[in-house]
């Protein structure tokens, strides 16, 4: 569970800094309005990106989004610090 909220708050933090990094490149003359906008169009994208798109990234015969797989590699990191001290 834990690794899920992880890369839950990951994979959207990832997108809305990648949103704003992309609005920087705007011009300066445009609006605020404009501005929120875009990156509110940007960020639902590559939240599209992330969880809309599935491919079979470990070749388990199943589709899995990047998120997916993102959250998978945090649990398997917890588990392995977690046998650390057993």
């Amino acid at each position: 569970m834990i690794g899920d909220t992880l890369g839950n708050v990951f994979v959207g933090a990832g997108t809305a800094v990648a949103g704003a990094l992309l609005v920087t490149t705007l011009p300066v003359s445009l609006s605020f309005t404009a501005v929120v906008t875009a990156g509110f169009g940007i960020s639902v994208g590559l939240t599209y990106l992330t969880e809309g798109i599935k491919f079979d990234f470990d070749n388990d015969k199943k589709d899995e989004s990047m998120k997916d797989m993102v959250k998978a590699g945090f649990t398997d990191g917890l588990e392995t610090v977690a046998g650390w001290f057993k």
